[in-house]
């Protein structure tokens, strides 16, 4: 158990439920939440929604849940303005509530990426808590072979920064490996103790399984 975080791009709300899901069918306890914003989940991907400002109050929101066997929750600080946004809680209110030992996983999407397939952090970016156990990195494949812009890449001047790639030229495999490895890339601000999974989202023809399997090739050799 502990904290898992998702950062990156291309997929990590989709990959948080069916992860909470995956748990919970298992039998965990699990806590759904972000240190961003995330949309607000269709009951498909939770049941049960809320949102409680203060940290105690989630507590024994938690407490409650438990008690009536509930196992997965979802829980945000508030809401956006027109309610179809979550926004969640610090990093450190997160590494708070894994002190509780319950739920036994906090999944915290950790990254924003306005729905791009591929992303470049700013500065500020990824807030990922501290006590993470694992950093999940979510890379979507959709994006290589797309021209290094607005509309497939979320930051393409920092991610042309950090890759070399000239805004406008097509997104290589080569590119986004450098961007999975360079230290301000994907896995920026992981802490020195969790564990890294990268996860590559929407292998779905020939092609972008083929971007996979080089991507996987040019990883191993770097890393």
């Amino acid at each position: 158990g502990g904290i898992v975080s998702l950062v990156g791009s291309g997929g990590k709300t989709t990959l948080m439920f069916a992860l909470a899901d995956e748990l919970r069918r298992m039998g965990q306890t699990v806590l759904t939440t972000t240190t961003t914003k995330i949309a607000r989940p269709n009951p498909d991907q939770s049941t049960h929604v809320v949102i409680e400002p203060s940290v105690v109050g989630l507590i024994k929101q938690i407490r409650k849940t438990k008690q009536e066997g509930i196992a997965h929750l979802t829980a945000g600080k508030s809401t956006t303005d027109d309610a179809r946004k979550i926004a969640g809680y610090s990093p450190t209110d997160i590494d708070e509530l894994s002190d509780l030992k319950e739920p036994r996983w906090i999944l915290v999407e950790a990254d924003g990426s306005a729905q791009r397939p591929l992303k470049a952090p700013a500065y500020y970016e990824p807030v990922v808590p501290a006590r993470s156990v694992l950093v999940i990195g979510v890379v979507g494949l959709d994006g290589i072979g797309r021209k290094l812009d607005e509309a497939w890449v979320f930051r393409p001047e920092i991610f042309s920064s950090l890759t070399g790639l000239s805004l406008g030229e097509i997104v290589t495999t080569k590119s986004v490996a450098r961007y999975i490895g360079h230290p301000h890339g994907l896995f920026k601000n992981t802490p020195q103790r969790a564990a890294r999974s990268l996860f590559l989202a929407g292998a779905q023809d020939e092609v972008q399984r083929g971007n996979a399997e080089q991507l996987q090739h040019l990883l191993h050799e770097s890393w």
